[in-house]
């Protein structure tokens, strides 16, 4: 019978689980700790104290023991629901009034003894749910970002809220009442206790990580949209540069860097035939010296001269050329004007200078070009400021690599660089001139001269220093948690095989008719438990590992090997050597796929995998000959919590897949078998053929 359990054990269970979950939050929160952090873990102090008192009665007087144990009970609980209500309320001075009005009026209760001790603690028991009520409430119905932890938790703080009261209507209906008496009842509370305790404290810590990484989602999320506005606006700006109606030439020396498509249009080259060319190579004999002079002096007014036109007549331009200092060296922008459209092309050249001056000044990146022996020639002002310089002339002439927080990442990069031409994206370390570490991607490429001479490198750096940093707090953070969810999740299974040993060892004697509901409930409610905490170790696992190409007809052959089949007979179709790029945990997406057939497929036989190819992608199908898919459920059977077990399988199961992009779907015909389809990129599968 259940009143056969050790009560004192079951309260040194409460004294060192309140402990605990003190001390899990204590060591979660140190570098970032909350006020509301340190109210629940003074909450649990107070608790675990009193519970210590409690079970010291008999030993130290019932004032200490009984009264003070008892009072801190009502003062820890009082602090833990303060806490838990911080998770989706505000808590004002109405709260903590109302928190600290409950807490004064079970104290007075306690002390003054206007009523037998059983009508006193049962009234108390009435009371103490007053803490927990709105909190539990707030989570299931009206959290501010719900999500399935905060309605679970909500939920079973709202099942202890039942409990506790049940308790209290126990206590005042019994003749007589002792807590360290063992009764079913009794026991019955102090499992609930256990339970609500564990799930709680736990519940408490992932529901502020749950925000904690939200918040940091939210903030990169941000971060990114900005960075893609820029670069729409960079490319918007450049578009509006190829369709003005002037020609433009930025060039050094009258060596032409950049133009736009008006030029080719004007003097009938190609662009790849202008880009490093010498201007004065373009201008018509007569035109040549006045060209040249303006040039060299920095000339600024509008005058005219002549271009040769490929195969065509030479054609009269006005030329306006202005002088203008970019990284540290002077370049030279020159717009030129058919002066058939002459007043057309005056009013696009204002707008067009407009534009073309702001992208130079407010470019965030750091633009730069060094020569071939790996010195700066030129550097944009925000590469100067990344470095922690004032000025781009700091930088040119001084050599590339001392900027290199690791001399071998220079040697990867121009490896890169000498084997591909160019690298986009490509991550590097540097070093501020005060010792400061920026992380960056550079995308670069080498420049030409007009012969085809490699002259340097030339290239644009992103800052992805707050980026990485981010990368590497979310990293900890699910380094953390994991560890927390590892912990927990012994300490609740160890819990759970104690509840579920003792549950097993009643079943075997004799049944109790009045007691079998309850039995059935607790027991039923242990499972389910022990069904979440297998899902949240798999769930955690989910991304933890980098994705790495799988082999499809190992991956089945491996699953067949553990799932239930019984009499199943499966058909492994898929070619030797297809492997798909995926992650670790793909192998469970295809034991889900076996076992829900074996399950559910009522008059199945066979389970076959097989691969097709479809509108350019691969498709891995696994499909059965058993009862279907009823046509209303086949997207909710995707969904967390649907089906007969624990309807978690096939919901990881799309998740698992979607992190390289792969898509799954239920396309059988009722009655007929369950078909499930893998859609397959095709960059994300591959045919290896393996040497004998």
């Amino acid at each position: 019978m259940i009143e056969s359990l050790d009560v004192r054990t079951l309260i040194v269970v409460l004294i060192l689980g309140h402990a605990v979950a003190a001390m899990l939050l204590f060591f979660d929160t140190r570098k970032r700790v909350a006020g509301f952090d340190i109210i629940f873990m003074i909450g649990m102090a107070f608790q675990s104290i009193a519970w210590m008192l409690i079970y010291l009665r008999g030993i130290v007087p019932d004032l200490i023991s009984f009264e003070l144990g008892n009072s801190l009970i009502f003062a820890g609980m009082c602090l833990e629901g303060i806490s838990l209500l911080s998770l989706n309320r505000n808590v004002d001075k109405k709260w903590l009034l109302f928190y600290l009005s409950v807490l004064a009026v079970l104290l007075t209760i306690w002390w003054i003894p206007i009523t037998g001790q059983n009508l006193m603690m049962g009234i108390t028991a009435f009371i103490t749910p007053l803490f927990f009520i709105f909190p539990a409430t707030f989570l299931v119905f009206f959290a501010s970002r719900p999500s399935p932890l905060q309605k679970f938790i909500g939920a079973t703080i709202l099942l202890y809220v039942i409990a506790t009261m049940f308790r209290g209507f126990h206590i005042l209906i019994a003749g007589s009442y002792s807590l360290t008496l063992p009764s079913f009842y009794q026991i019955l509370f102090l499992l609930v206790q256990i339970i609500a305790m564990i799930l709680i404290s736990t519940g408490y810590i992932l529901i502020r990580k749950e925000f904690a990484n939200a918040d940091l989602e939210q903030d990169i999320t941000e971060r990114r949209r900005i960075e893609q506005v820029l670069r729409e606006s960079e490319n918007r700006f450049r578009q509006l540069a190829d369709v003005t109606i002037e020609g433009i030439v930025i060039h050094k020396d009258g060596i032409i860097r950049e133009f736009n498509d008006r030029v080719c249009e004007i003097i009938g080259y190609q662009p790849e035939e202008l880009r490093g060319k010498d201007l004065i190579t373009l201008i018509a004999p007569e035109s040549v010296n006045l060209v040249r002079h303006n040039i060299a002096t920095g000339y600024e007014k509008s005058y005219d001269a002549q271009f040769l036109r490929r195969n065509q007549p030479m054609v009269w331009v006005e030329i306006r050329g202005h002088n203008f200092t970019q990284g540290g060296e002077v370049l030279r922008i020159a717009t030129i004007w058919d002066l058939t459209e002459r007043r057309a092309a005056e009013a696009a050249l204002r707008e067009s200078e407009t534009q073309y001056r702001e992208i130079i000044e407010n470019i965030q990146d750091m633009v730069y070009r060094a020569d071939i022996n790996g010195k700066f020639t030129m550097v944009s002002p925000s590469g100067a400021r990344l470095v922690g310089l004032e000025s781009p002339d700091q930088l040119v002439g001084r050599d590339v690599a001392e900027r290199y927080a690791n001399s071998d990442d220079r040697k990867a990069f121009l490896e890169a660089l000498n084997h591909n031409g160019s690298v986009y994206g490509y991550p590097i370390t540097l070093k501020a001139v005060d010792g400061t570490i920026r992380h960056v991607t550079s995308s670069s490429h080498f420049f030409y001269n007009a012969d085809g001479v490699v002259q340097g490198v030339e290239g644009v750096i992103h800052d992805v220093t707050d980026l990485v940093r981010a990368e590497e707090a979310i990293r900890q953070a699910n380094k953390k948690l994991t560890l927390l969810s590892s912990i927990t999740r012994h300490d609740i299974n160890n819990q759970l095989m104690v509840q579920m040993g003792y549950l097993s060892m009643l079943e075997q004697k004799q049944p109790d008719l009045i007691n079998t509901e309850y039995f059935l409930k607790v027991s039923t409610a242990a499972k389910r438990i022990s069904a979440m905490i297998q899902f949240t170790k798999e769930y955690e696992e989910i991304g933890v590992n980098a994705p790495a190409w799988q082999e499809c007809h190992e991956l089945v052959e491996t699953a067949s090997k553990q799932a239930p089949l019984g009499n199943v007979l499966v058909k492994n179709d898929l070619p030797a050597g297809a492997e798909m790029f995926a992650d670790p945990m793909v192998v469970k997406v295809f034991y889900n796929l076996m076992d829900n057939a074996a399950r559910y497929g009522g008059k199945i036989t066979t389970i076959r995998f097989s691969a097709k190819e479809r509108d350019g992608n691969h498709v891995v199908v696994c499909e059965d000959d058993g009862d279907g898919v009823p046509k209303d459920e086949k997207e909710k059977i995707f969904e967390r919590g649907f089906g007969k077990n624990t309807g978690l399988g096939l919901a990881i199961s799309r998740e698992i897949l979607d992190i390289t992009g792969i898509s799954i779907r239920e396309t059988g015909e009722p009655g007929k078998g369950a078909r499930f389809e893998m859609t397959v990129p095709k960059d994300t599968l591959r045919i290896v053929v393996k040497s004998t």
